[in-house]
């Protein structure tokens, strides 16, 4: 059986515990308001505030994994297990041969957030109560801005970036894909939230206004593809009606795509296919050059069109530029095997995690961020309440 029952006897009310610090603290500091006309920014420079966001997790994911391992003790699922050691010995093979070049954070995170993300959690059952909390959380702050817009003073402050640039619609959050990424989980939520008819096609409708005025393509893509999952995995469909859902599904996404990658109707600059052309061809060379250990550290590509350096924006390329194909081939059978013995929504939501990682600098063979971490929980809880969210929680 693929899917290995919880055993009781092993959850520890101190890990749990633990484990909800490490959501909590990372949920609340991701939903810190940080769009152009923040607050915040009165008493903090962005620059101060973005560090502060980044080591804060950090650091919280550090301290509060380490404590979780050395409390539990416990394996989960060995394969798992074999396959994280298996990419951690690659990747330090890959750091000791090109002279220590990474840091501590990277040494010391990777395995923790590896650990406890995709064996230790899965120990541990938690309360419906979380789903609530996150729901109306994530509701807020979402559509919050939507009514700020309300007042001319602060409207243009959400289509600029803190740099003074023209962009589109990130809500209340730094970049319009940190909000893409909360707001597609907030969509799955929304699903299995258990309202008036009436009232959930409105948010629908608010949200997805929200999700367009982003014009965040990769959000969108990825929601589709979380979606089909969650058809595909839903028992309750009949497979008649799945390939009707699926057809629908496409055949929107097809016309929303086109009209985000349109020209004349995209709320934003679309002209940087030759941009990421570049990176292409830029890692691509980076990796002919150490194909087998890499650098040993997170490298970037220099260019005309990118004159201070850039990540890959995709994470094969970048984990094989960084630390050689062996890496890259071991994090993709840990991912396959992660997948295998997960539940349907802990697969919808790796699923989706992945989409962003092909495209984006928000997944991959790295130290798992908060918006990589919530995801994940968030696909657990689900799983953990399997029977109640589909009857709606």
């Amino acid at each position: 059986m693929r899917f290995i029952p919880v055993d009781y006897r092993r959850q520890k009310i101190s890990v749990k515990k633990l484990f909800l610090v490490l959501l909590y603290f990372d949920f609340f500091l991701t939903l810190l308001p940080m769009w152009s006309a923040s607050p915040l920014y009165l008493f903090l420079s962005p620059t101060t505030l973005t560090t502060i966001w980044h080591l804060g997790s950090l650091v919280n994911l550090i301290i509060c994994g380490f404590l979780i391992l050395i409390i539990q003790r416990y394996i989960y699922n060995k394969m798992v297990i074999f396959c994280i050691l298996l990419v951690y010995i690659a990747f330090l093979f890959s750091i000791v041969i090109n002279g220590f070049k990474s840091g501590g954070f990277a040494l010391m995170g990777i395995p923790i957030s590896f650990f406890i993300m995709f064996d230790t959690i899965k120990q541990y059952t938690f309360s419906l109560k979380h789903l609530n909390v996150i729901f109306y959380s994530l509701l807020l702050w979402s559509l919050f801005p939507l009514f700020l817009l309300c007042f001319p003073f602060l409207r243009m402050s959400f289509f600029m970036t803190v740099e003074g640039g023209y962009a589109t619609f990130s809500g209340l959050a730094l970049h319009r894909n940190f909000y893409g990424i909360l707001l597609c989980v907030l969509l799955l939520l929304l699903y299995y939230k258990k309202m008036p008819f009436v009232i959930k096609t409105i948010l629908f409708i608010l949200l997805s206004v929200c999700l367009v005025l982003s014009a965040s393509r990769t959000a969108f893509v990825a929601l589709i593809v979380m979606t089909c999952f969650l058809i595909y995995y839903n028992r309750t469909v009949k497979n008649r009606y799945k390939i009707f859902f699926f057809i629908l599904v496409i055949l929107l996404a097809g016309v929303f795509y086109w009209i985000l990658t349109n020209p004349d109707y995209a709320l934003r600059d679309i002209d940087d296919d030759h941009a990421r052309e570049d990176l292409l061809y830029g890692f691509m060379k980076l990796i002919k050059e150490h194909p087998l250990l890499g650098y040993g550290e997170e490298v970037k590509h220099y260019s005309n069109i990118y004159p201070d350096g850039a990540i890959a924006h995709n994470f094969i390329l970048q984990t094989t530029a960084n630390y050689g194909v062996f890496v890259t081939i071991f994090f993709i059978v840990l991912l396959l095997t992660v997948y295998y013995y997960s539940q349907p929504f802990s697969k919808a939501i790796l699923a989706f995690l992945v989409i962003w990682g092909i495209t984006q600098p928000y997944f991959g063979f790295s130290v798992f961020s908060p918006h990589v971490i919530i995801p994940l929980f968030i696909g657990h809880l689900l799983d953990n309440n399997i029977t109640i969210s589909l009857n709606r929680f």
